[in-house]
């Protein structure tokens, strides 16, 4: 007896120092344990707040629990010569990171919902006085909701980008700060299970998804419940920009076309006065769009001039911009 107590105690033992020196994809090197004189050496970190400045602002100071939040990202050259940089500000484009800390004092970064890989196409020379930017959703990603909690959040973003030779150069914003209300329902939100909740996050994103059904059921149940609350106009807007487009529906191996009619019926229910600017600017393209569709080329110049009259001088709808561009070339083609 005695042995095979020492028998199951040697093999326990051989299994927990096996785990900890060669666990498969852990984070030791493949090779196993080595020296600290062979080891990689961690990159250096170097501030480079003298040659570009990284901005974060959000468009309002006080939001309420569930309600989508966009932040602001800019990046501009405040040196006399170029900067070689990425040309997003994206977390998911890896040169970006956003850390949010809680009310309750913990750190957290915010994990976008992928990570996109990239060639040198991806870098820019930043020009002397330039700015680039994009909108960033941080209200949900990779690591679920964001802001599930009233209460007073801190977000600081950092822009850190490696020169191959062992050092990242690092240019961090100044922290900003927003306050989330509570809320019957956007608490709703948060409810359900893992996957509806899930679901709910990621069509509000993405603006998209025939496939997130249980999502879409949910939302549905909010505006239902709960019809003048400023999360209904949010998710009339997004379910909007999900029927103003065309989806691939991966899981039936088929296109659905757009559905305008849909489309506008969602918009008409959207109240600006509850939404953000961004969420505005969306709903001007979905309109626009639509009306291209329609053939109705004034239509979609009145459209198209309120997307324009937004998203002047603001460095991060410069995506949004050159959709909107776009457009106008539509309609311009269609007035000949």
């Amino acid at each position: 007896m005695e042995t095979k107590h020492l028998f199951v105690v040697v093999m326990l033992m051989a299994s927990v120092i096996a785990g900890c020196t060669t666990p498969v994809g852990g984070r030791w090197p493949r090779q196993g344990v080595v020296s600290p004189q062979k080891a990689v050496k961690p990159a250096t970190v170097v501030l480079s707040m003298d040659k570009l400045i990284l901005s974060i602002t959000t468009e309002r100071e006080k939001y309420v629990v569930g309600e989508p939040v966009y932040a602001a990202i800019r990046l501009g050259n405040l040196s006399k010569q170029p900067q070689r940089v990425v040309n997003s500000m994206h977390p998911e484009d890896g040169a970006v990171d956003i850390v949010i800390t809680t009310p309750s004092g913990q750190q957290k970064e915010f994990a976008p919902l992928g990570e996109t890989d990239h060639d040198d196409s991806v870098f820019i020379e930043l020009q002397p006085g330039a700015i680039i930017g994009n909108m960033v959703p941080i209200f949900f990603g990779g690591n679920g909701w964001t802001f599930t909690q009233h209460g007073r959040y801190t977000i600081t973003a950092y822009y850190r980008l490696p020169n191959g030779k062992g050092i990242v150069h690092e240019t961090r914003s100044q922290s900003m700060a927003i306050e989330i209300q509570p809320s019957e329902a956007g608490s709703t939100l948060f409810s359900e299970s893992g996957q509806v909740t899930a679901e709910v996050g990621k069509f509000l994103v993405w603006g998209k998804g025939d496939h997130l059904q249980k999502g879409q059921l949910k939302l549905r149940e909010l505006t239902e419940r709960y019809p003048n609350s400023e999360l209904a106009s949010y998710v009339h807007s997004a379910l909007a920009r999900n029927w103003g487009d065309a989806f691939m529906n991966y899981a039936k191996r088929e296109i659905r076309p757009p559905n305008c009619e849909l489309a506008l019926q969602h918009l008409s229910k959207v109240s600006n006065e509850k939404v953000t600017e961004y969420v505005q600017l969306q709903g001007a393209i979905t309109s626009a769009r639509c009306m291209v569709r329609a053939q109705k080329g004034d239509a979609a110049q009145r459209y198209t001039d309120i997307a324009k009259q937004i998203t002047r001088d603001r460095p991060e709808y410069q995506a949004l911009a050159a959709r909107i561009a776009e457009i106008d070339r539509y309609i311009n083609q269609g007035s000949k």
